[in-house]
């Protein structure tokens, strides 16, 4: 109720209804965009305000580690200097006078931690079993790892400190490790793994091993494996004098001396394959060199018979040349394989015997001759 004076001088009484209309209170929300925060780094933060029409004059900020700052943007920055669980407050003032607050809590990190990881054998195949490990990973003091996610490149995955893995083709496979820390940092890191696909071993002996030609020589490739839930099911085998065979254990005979490149190469039931390879030197067969002597205890100026007819050449041929060296200087060389010969001077000497088949080889014998 109001009381007036109108131009009269007479008091009039006026009633006045004034309604108050309540303003809606103030919500904020606070954000962070730094998804894993450590110390040192600056942490970003952004408030909302609803009602949204509301003109904002101030945000008052206390970043929950003693410090504050008062901005008149929706959003700031701050780094903290020491890790933990901080709660963070924005204040919102209106123009209106009207005010609201938003909070967040953000674990800082003391420092984001380090992946590290090996892994054995570093060339693998497609049936090897890899083993990963990530022990060499670190994390901030004050935290620990929590956390290691392995990813092997070929859509397979696991957990753990220490993993294992078996590729299951060949390639090349960046393998990635994640790791956590109890403050909820996480670092990556990655490395190529280079996976190739699984052979047999090829392998062989032969008998004799050195065999000369027209004579049998035994392979046996028995020692070739294949690998694991595999087998060997085929031998090929090339004698490099453009002979060639096929099996487990086969046998082959050179017909001339010389060197040979014998190449074995093994297919197992998945259609992997592996060569392997072996010189085989074959000699010319050799005469056989002998001869006796009589008198077996000669004197100076004896005449002493040397025999080497029990000297022999291989089938097929004949020893053609006989060279005598007496060992005082004296040589003497022909087709007969018996010759004389008288030494001039008492002592021991080294009678030598050469002889040479219809083919020019060769062989050599020798005996002490003691003249007195």
């Amino acid at each position: 109720m109001a009381t007036a004076i109108d131009n009269s001088g007479q008091e009039v009484s006026v009633s006045i209804v004034i309604t108050v209309v309540a303003q809606s209170p103030l919500n904020v929300t606070l954000t962070s965009s730094t998804t894993t925060p450590t110390v040192n780094t600056p942490v970003a933060f952004a408030a909302a305000v609803t009602p949204t029409t509301v003109a904002i004059v101030r945000y008052e900020w206390a970043f929950g580690d003693g410090t504050s700052a008062n901005t008149s943007g929706a959003s700031t920055s701050h780094a903290y200097s020491s890790g933990g669980l901080k709660t963070a407050t924005v204040t919102a003032v209106a123009l209106d006078g009207r005010e609201g607050t938003g909070q967040l809590q953000v674990l800082i990190a003391q420092t984001a931690p380090t992946a590290s990881f090996v892994f054995s054998p570093s060339a693998p195949t497609t049936v090897t079993t890899v083993q990963f490990n990530a022990s060499g990973s670190s994390s901030s003091t004050g935290t620990t790892i929590d956390g290691y996610a392995w990813n092997f490149g070929d859509g397979s995955s696991a957990v753990g400190v220490t993993t294992s893995h078996t590729f299951t083709t060949a390639g090349i496979y960046a393998v990635v490790l994640t790791v956590t820390d109890s403050a909820g940092a996480s670092a990556t890191t990655s490395s190529t793994v280079t996976v190739t696909a699984s052979t047999p071993t090829a392998s062989f002996v032969f008998s004799p091993t050195a065999p000369i030609p027209a004579t049998s020589v035994l392979f046996n490739a028995t020692a070739s494996t294949a690998p694991a839930g595999r087998t060997i099911d085929g031998y090929a085998w090339s004698f490099g004098d453009g002979s060639t065979a096929v099996g487990v254990t086969t046998s082959h005979a050179f017909t001339a001396a010389g060197v040979y490149n014998v190449v074995l190469t093994v297919t197992d039931s998945a259609g992997e394959t592996d060569t392997t390879s072996a010189a085989v030197t074959v000699a010319a067969a050799s005469p056989t060199a002998t001869f006796v002597f009589s008198p077996s205890a000669p004197t100076v100026g004896v005449n002493v018979q040397f025999d080497g007819t029990q000297s022999t050449a291989p089938a097929g041929r004949t020893i053609t040349l006989y060279e005598w060296n007496f060992g005082d200087g004296v040589t003497e060389s022909g087709a007969s394989a018996l010759v004389g010969h008288v030494f001039e001077t008492a002592g021991t000497v080294t009678v030598t015997l050469t002889v040479t088949d219809s083919t020019g080889a060769t062989a050599t014998t020798s005996q002490t001759v003691t003249v007195s």
